[in-house]
């Protein structure tokens, strides 16, 4: 008989081959557009090939005209890719507050004539008014001087900055508060890594102040959409 801590592992065991399917086949969907002649570097924090399929196929379905992401990556290059290949007439920033992998990001983009498509802006991290429980988040002003507020984002992908541990773990809480006003009519929140303690409490705290509702893509991403409500999911 089984004990409870082997249903534990089966259960972890089972959920891990399942994000790995789920991946490989949306890899398969996606793989014009994350593959360049040079490797790039991936790490634990990018976003699961999954995901970026979803919010790939959210920008083609409901002609998203404004992105912009906090966290760079692998999203930054398929989406400045998919710009560039489908000839979109999109505005896309992305937030990073890691000086080196932003200069690697920014490097990587120009290399692959992907520069026009993205607007990467490196963002520092300082004390907000908007941050819970003394976290750090992307400096306002920064963000002010870089971006034209008169924008309204309909696609929005909350991927940084960092809150793997403990004690940053609702880092992620003010991009919502800071955005709000600057939302469009119709749009898509995203929020990675809600298999953790701290997203799934961003979340709470979203839905109950703002009104949202965020429901799971996979395992490890929740999409908040207002407006018409298109399957995105591959």
């Amino acid at each position: 008989m089984l004990n409870p801590n082997d249903l534990i592992g089966l259960e972890i065991s089972r959920a891990k081959n399942k994000n790995k399917i789920e991946d490989i086949y949306a890899y398969l969907l996606i793989q014009d557009l994350v593959k360049f002649p040079e490797y790039f570097a991936t790490t634990t924090s990018s976003l699961r090939f999954h995901t970026l399929a979803v919010i790939l196929n959210d920008i083609i379905i409901n002609q998203r005209k404004n992105i912009i992401e906090f966290g760079s990556g692998i999203s930054t290059l398929a989406i400045a890719n998919l710009i560039k290949k489908n000839n979109l007439e999109c505005d896309f920033i992305s937030v990073e507050d890691n000086k080196e992998w932003f200069n690697y990001i920014s490097s990587f983009l120009s290399r692959n004539d992907l520069q026009k498509n993205v607007k990467i802006i490196y963002v520092p991290l300082e004390k907000s008014n908007l941050a819970l429980e003394n976290n750090l988040w992307y400096s306002p002003q920064a963000l002010k001087d870089n971006i034209k507020m008169n924008l309204k984002f309909d696609l929005v992908i909350i991927d940084g900055p960092g809150a793997w541990k403990p004690e940053i773990q609702l880092s992620r809480f003010p991009a919502v508060p800071y955005l709000i006003n600057f939302l469009a009519e119709e749009f898509s929140i995203y929020l990675d890594d809600t298999d953790r303690n701290g997203e799934n409490e961003i979340i709470k705290l979203w839905q109950k102040k703002y009104k949202m509702k965020f429901e799971r893509i996979n395992n490890t991403s929740s999409v908040c959409i207002k407006g018409k409500k298109l399957n995105t999911i591959p």
